[in-house]
């Protein structure tokens, strides 16, 4: 299993090193979601690279350009008849750790529901985990924050996340959240979570969500209402 022999820029080597690395070395990274868990290869191709690299292109053709080797099942090992050339955007949506959301009687990954519905897949996972429904989540349009005002200046989120070195996402979620501008771009990134309800900061936040009952009930007015707007 020497891995001196091959040049460091041959992809199919860094493909078959991977392997090697994620399913046999306790001490890589992955190892946990590969090996770790019973992910095996087929005793031929790891012993050695070059019959991994002859049974490839003999098992599934040459590499598209811009294509990832990816394993049809992803509860099977790596072995003919269980690999495929597959895009990046199509191997993540294979993964374990994919967010399933299912709407209108279809079970998708965040990623497809975001191709169909112009929302981008971190706001639709986001939505989600906010305890959002499904239907909500894939159907309220996204807001654009153009500026935000803060003690009487305007600026772009962009610019409030560089003076304040917070992400300006993390900036973005808390202004759909109901915090205030200031306490969104300033307050401290772990606030949300320490059970108080970070849109009127009194009351104790509910078991299902990060709001007490009478934010939860005004957020999701106030939402239903811009939603009527846009229809």
């Amino acid at each position: 299993m020497s891995r001196n022999s091959e040049p460091i820029g041959n992809i199919t080597y860094r493909m078959w090193s991977g392997m090697i690395d994620r399913c046999c070395d306790p001490t890589y990274k992955d190892y946990p979601f590969y090996g770790g868990r019973g992910i095996t290869i087929h005793a031929p191709w790891q012993d050695s690279f070059s019959q991994f690299a002859n049974d490839l292109v003999a098992e599934i053709g040459p590499r598209p350009e811009k294509s990832q080797m990816d394993r049809i099942d992803n509860g099977l090992g790596y072995k003919p008849g269980n690999i495929r050339w597959a895009t990046s955007k199509e191997n993540n949506n294979n993964r374990r750790s994919s967010k399933f959301i299912t709407f209108k009687g279809e079970t998708l990954t965040a990623a497809i529901w975001a191709d169909r519905t112009g929302i981008s897949r971190q706001q639709v996972a986001n939505r989600i985990n906010r305890g959002w429904t499904p239907e909500e989540a894939l159907t309220t349009p996204m807001e654009v924050v153009r500026q935000v005002e803060i003690d009487g200046e305007a600026l772009p989120v962009s610019e409030w996340a560089r003076r304040s070195g917070r992400p300006k996402g993390t900036i973005v979620n808390r202004l759909a959240a109901g915090m205030s501008a200031k306490e969104a771009v300033f307050g401290e990134l772990k606030r949300r979570f320490d059970g108080i309800c970070p849109r009127c900061r009194e009351r104790q936040c509910g078991d299902k969500d990060n709001y007490c009952a009478p934010c939860r009930k005004a957020y999701i007015a106030e939402r239903s209402a811009k939603k009527a707007q846009v229809k």
